[in-house]
């Protein structure tokens, strides 16, 4: 035996479908404006982002510079010097 719907119980199916419709265009509108948001807020970090990275590379590229540096200089001492106290000084304060 198949089952029928009553006539209130059509009615209210037809009131919730209508509502899940205007329900899921709310959704989908407020989902668009989220992610408007979203794209216009993300910029502000990637621009502070791209600076800090250029920063970094920077940075690195002294560092490296400052312990190129400083093998030459340990490069040009004496094979003693190179070998004694001052020697493992200055190494640990390049590798620093």
């Amino acid at each position: 035996m198949a089952f029928k719907l009553t006539k209130l119980e059509l009615e209210r199916r037809d009131r919730l479908a209508a509502d899940l419709k205007t329900q899921a265009s709310k959704l989908e509108d407020a989902i668009r404006t989220f992610n408007a948001v979203m794209v216009e807020a993300q910029e502000p970090v990637n621009m502070a982002l791209t600076a800090y990275n250029e920063l970094v590379t920077e940075t690195r590229a002294f560092a490296e510079d400052i312990a190129s540096a400083a093998d030459d200089a340990m490069n040009d001492k004496s094979e003693a010097w190179q070998n004694g106290e001052k020697a493992q000084a200055a190494n640990d304060w390049k590798d620093a």
